[in-house]
């Protein structure tokens, strides 16, 4: 799902690498200049920053995630669906007044609940690879803005053709969080922060698992 590079999956053909390497190159950099360009988060509220608000960048980021597996990374040419599942799944994303999930655990736990209510079997499924993913998320904080960055352009892509003014505004208010989400974690995202984040995911995923092995004893096998 992330774009890493992975020379065993390319052929060893120099010319090929080459070119692979340097497309992820102007990617990266494509990105760090949009990283660049967002505004400092002092800027966008006077309020200090809460508790829960890690709480809500993991909700999203789970629901992001989902998609991207769900639809292969293919969020463009499936929009309107992809966007109405990550609604479904991430509903902090839009819903007021704001969610409160009170921990890291219950924010997980609600997005793989309303996942597996909004796409069954498969959703259950994909539990253990998307905690797998969000683990490798926390390696680096660019894989953060990656993923961000994709959902705000999912929004925009569906903005600009539209014509109803409620389905507007709702998209309006998603990509100002999303650029809310992605200033907090310019400023105030670190390696240890995320690497307790990770340490909380993996912890998660052995909890989901045991949960879902009482509830649904026919995917044991899975896990």
């Amino acid at each position: 799902m992330l774009d890493q590079e992975n020379i065993n999956d390319i052929s060893d053909s120099d010319d090929i690498l080459t070119k692979t390497q340097k497309k992820l190159k102007e990617k990266r950099i494509l990105i760090k200049s949009r990283i660049d360009k967002l505004p400092d988060l002092k800027s966008l509220t006077k309020k200090p920053i809460i508790d829960e608000l890690p709480n809500h960048l993991i909700n999203i980021l789970y629901g992001s995630c989902f998609i991207l597996r769900l639809f292969n990374g293919d969020l463009m040419n499936n929009s309107e669906e992809s966007l109405g599942i990550l609604m479904n799944v991430s509903r902090c994303l839009y819903v007021e007044p704001r969610c409160s999930f009170g921990s890291i655990g219950n924010a997980l736990n609600q997005a793989c609940e309303a996942s597996i209510m909004t796409e069954g079997q498969l959703a259950k499924d994909f539990i253990e690879i998307i905690l797998i993913d969000m683990a490798q998320i926390f390696k680096n904080k660019f894989f953060i803005f990656e993923i961000l960055f994709k959902i705000y352009d999912l929004c925009h892509c569906l903005e600009d053709p539209i014509e109803e003014n409620e389905l507007k505004k709702t998209l309006s208010k998603i990509k100002q969080k999303l650029i809310f989400f992605m200033s907090f974690c310019k400023s105030e995202v670190t390696f240890s922060l995320m690497e307790k984040w990770r340490i909380q995911v993996k912890f998660m995923k052995i909890l989901l698992k045991k949960k879902i092995l009482l509830l649904d004893p026919r995917i044991s096998e899975k896990f």
